[in-house]
């Protein structure tokens, strides 16, 4: 039998000029802004689950852009552990971000970014 493996993930966005990357400071490039998922998973479960964010996941703006991660999220989870990473798309400083479709190596799912389930905009540094 094929156990389920329950995994929460809390999505929080925010959209910036600049981002903490693993090698330091970053600013957008000119007329950009960062457009950043704080990405807090659990695992409820009894194995060991790993959540990794593909290449192919990407933001659709309201011009019908689409702009595709330029992180890319990875985690594995033991039961009861809890973890936090980023995914960070770059786009338009003139756009406003729709929705975003996220895959992983298991699923693909779409969030809707008008609803409250994301969480609040706001300007600055997570």
């Amino acid at each position: 039998m094929v156990e389920d493996q329950p995994i929460e993930l809390q999505i929080n966005a925010c959209l910036s000029k600049a981002h903490y990357f693993d090698y330091g400071l970053r600013n957008a490039d000119d007329r950009y802004r960062f457009l950043i998922f704080k990405v807090r998973g659990r695992n409820s479960g009894r194995r060991l689950v790993t959540v990794q964010l593909m290449d192919r996941s990407e933001v659709l703006v309201d011009k019908g852009y689409l702009y595709e991660c330029i992180t890319h999220p990875y985690f594995g989870l033991r039961p009861e552990d809890t973890a936090i990473d980023y995914a960070v798309f770059e786009i338009l400083s003139a756009v406003k971000p729709i929705e975003v479709t996220w895959k992983d190596l298991t699923r693909e799912f779409l969030i809707d970014l008008r609803s409250a389930e994301v969480g609040e905009f706001y300007e600055g540094l997570i």
